[in-house]
């Protein structure tokens, strides 16, 4: 699977990704994930017009599947508390005498006492926030690399469904985007400057 272009491979944080036991390998195309969920394996039941075989139990998981890849994706594009990122992945492993799984680890890109920790989730309400950032908490904290570690600690929606001002610890799918979008024209502003700059210092005097 390492060799195949369309597949990813999400190691342990600080592993390497063929040598770590606790890596995960998965289809990295979206298109290619959806045909082999659920296109491939309900082949006779799509030609028979069979067409409800997909159950909204699947489909949520696989959208939440895309959500957790463009939230892990947008992490080191993006100022998050006003800091910048290194390149997210999702860990799991042995914490606190159980299992924990943790969708964004990121670690600060100039400090290495901070780590960005983070839940990715399909929608939110308001009372969900101090209960997942609690669980949150407890789930890195068990864990033996978040020792002496700063954590800082992100909730992700795709959907905000409360009424009221959503908090600054949580990331909406509007907030991202626009975010991101900021920081790539930001980025192709810079890149412009750069490139007149050597420009002018190749001309030579007439």
């Amino acid at each position: 699977m390492a060799r195949i272009p369309w597949a990813s491979c999400t190691p342990s944080p600080g592993a390497h990704p063929r040598r770590s036991k606790r890596s995960r390998y998965k289809i990295a195309d979206p298109f290619l994930r959806y045909w082999y969920r659920f296109v491939d394996p309900n082949r006779s039941l799509l030609e028979a017009r069979q067409l409800d075989v997909v159950t909204q139990t699947a489909w949520s998981a696989h959208l939440g599947e895309i959500w957790e890849d463009i939230v892990r994706a947008s992490v080191a594009q993006v100022p998050i508390d006003g800091a910048r990122w290194q390149p997210a992945q999702a860990w799991w492993g042995g914490g606190g005498g159980h299992d924990a799984e943790l969708d964004v680890v990121a670690a600060h890109r100039d400090d290495g006492s901070r780590t960005l920790v983070g839940e990715v989730e399909l929608s939110l309400d308001a009372p969900d926030v101090p209960r997942l950032l609690h669980q949150l908490e407890e789930k890195s904290r068990a864990c033996d690399w978040a020792r002496n570690k700063q954590l800082t600690f992100r909730l992700w929606t795709m959907r905000w469904q409360g009424r009221g001002r959503r908090p600054p610890t949580v990331i909406d799918a509007r907030e991202l985007l626009a975010t991101w979008r900021d920081a790539e024209s930001a980025s192709i502003r810079a890149d412009a400057a750069r490139s007149g700059s050597k420009a002018r210092g190749r001309r030579r005097p007439t």
